[in-house]
């Protein structure tokens, strides 16, 4: 799954003019969107990503800083996994993913993180 995730997340950032990179100081803070895949792999996996970084993001996208947080972060989820599911897909490995759903707790359980950065600012990939 990493080497899936990593090249969508390069896919998201790169699409949007940002800058891509690897976390240095990951934020406490933040919002959750979860996305199941089912098929030949089978995980919950959620976006953690603090509001600097959706600053961030919205700006790259809308030139503002306005925007609806759950809608903005569910809408970077799927399309980081969705793009994960088409590279996957060209490996032979195949999935469906869920409609994004955004989550209003801050612990949640998972076995693997991955930590990138847009524009200096970070985010996480967990499942």
């Amino acid at each position: 799954m990493d080497k899936f995730f990593d090249k969508a997340v390069e896919n998201f950032v790169i699409s949007i003019g940002g800058s891509f990179g690897k976390c240095k100081n990951l934020h406490k803070d933040g919002f959750i969107s979860k996305i199941e895949i089912k098929g030949d792999i089978n995980k919950s996996v959620h976006l953690f990503i603090p509001k600097e970084t959706l600053d961030t993001v919205s700006m790259l996208l809308f030139g503002e800083k306005d925007y609806n947080l759950p809608d903005l972060t569910n809408e970077i989820a799927n399309l980081i996994v969705g793009n994960a599911k088409v590279i996957a897909s060209n490996e032979n490995v195949n999935f469906n993913i869920s409609t994004p759903k955004f989550l209003d707790i801050k612990d949640i359980k998972y076995e693997n993180r991955k930590d990138y950065s847009i524009d200096g600012e970070c985010f996480s990939i967990l499942y």
